[in-house]
């Protein structure tokens, strides 16, 4: 899989990067619903923007299956976390030599 970044552009547009000559940019290129093209294919960066309609997503979203990043763990599960890493540590390579 290419690097895939999905970004707003406007109000009513958002905006794909995917890597110019993988299968992706071909698909993309073959939906009506692209508006704009920009490539910037230089030695190291071989990457196209592509512009759609927000109402289009469904479609885009198809091709690129966008994902969520991981949320970030709350206090409580930090420290629960935390606490079942030490037990395994100090199970593993006996207890530790300092308290955290």
């Amino acid at each position: 899989m290419g690097r895939r970044h999905l970004y707003a552009y406007g109000l009513q547009k958002l905006g794909v990067t995917v890597k110019s000559r993988g299968r992706t940019c071909r698909r993309l290129l073959a939906l009506p619903c692209i508006l704009q093209r920009e490539s910037q294919i230089a030695l190291e960066d071989d990457e196209s923007n592509l512009v759609f309609h927000v109402n289009d997503f469904a479609e885009v979203a198809a091709i690129i299956r966008p994902s969520r990043r991981r949320r970030p763990f709350s206090a409580t599960e930090r420290a629960l976390r935390s606490e079942r890493l030490a037990a395994v540590r100090g199970r593993r390579w006996g207890a530790p030599k300092h308290a955290f």
